[in-house]
Parts: C-alpha cells; structure tokens; sequence
C-alpha cells in the first residue's frame, strides 16, 4: 500500500510540474494603431511613392473633404502622390486627437529643401475607422 501512495504522489508531482513548464500562452488583444500613427505612415508611404503601401492604409471609400470633394482609394493616392511627384514632402503639423478615431491636423507641403509652400493653413482632419483611414480634409485653402 505504501508504494501505490508514493507512486500516486509521484505521478501527481509529475503532472504539477509538467503542466507549469508547458503553460498555454496567454492570448493578447489585437491592437488597431491610432489614427496619428496610420495617417503618418501613410504620409511616409506617400512620400516614398510606395502606392500599394499607402493604398493599404485607406479604405475603399476613402473621402476627401474640405477643398477637395471626391471618394475612392485610388483618386486620394493619385492626389496625394501628384503633390510630391516633384521631389515634395508631405507633413503633419498641429495634430491632436478630437476622439478615439479622429484627429485634427494640417496636412503641410514642403519644397525640396523643407520650406513650407504655405497651403496647410486651415485645420483639417482625418478619421480612421477598423484601422483604415475613411476621410481626409488635408485643411488647405
């Protein structure tokens, strides 16, 4: 009788221990980037003429309002890639969050050396929604 206890208590130990060393990793939450960080890169992808980078950020949808009025995925990258077709950046300045998916911003143009060619000047805005941006309004006059 005393060995069956030692063997159940071995073989229980056993179990303990090989159940702690082969622990099931703990699932983490899918986290959708914000609105700051998925327009920036797709500034960054604009400015790299890279269009199925950029394309990947915006929503089929995708709006632009303020100065300009048209929808779709491919007019915004067109627009967006004629402006620094001539060696020209894109930039945000004067960003903040208004909500969870939208943020206020100036989308500026800067020349080949850095200078502003001065068309941010109305603020402007961006909203993403399930991680794509859904509308644009570069704040341009």
């Amino acid at each position: 009788m005393y060995k069956i206890k030692l063997l159940v208590l071995t073989l229980c130990a056993v179990v303990l221990l090989v159940g702690c060393a082969t622990s099931t990793p703990v699932p983490t939450a899918i986290s959708v980037a914000d609105p700051v960080t998925i327009m920036q890169n797709f500034l960054d992808a604009v400015n790299a003429k890279d269009a199925d980078k950029a394309k990947s950020f915006l929503a089929d949808n995708v709006q632009c309002t303020g100065p300009c009025q048209f929808s779709g995925k491919d007019l915004m990258y067109i627009t967006m890639a004629n402006l620094v077709g001539n060696g020209s950046t894109l930039k945000m300045k004067d960003v903040k969050p208004i909500s969870e998916d939208t943020v206020s911003l100036v989308i500026d143009i800067l020349d080949v050396n850095g200078n502003s060619i001065g068309v941010g000047t109305r603020l402007g805005k961006a909203q993403v929604k399930d991680g794509k941006i859904i509308l644009i309004d570069p704040g341009w006059e």
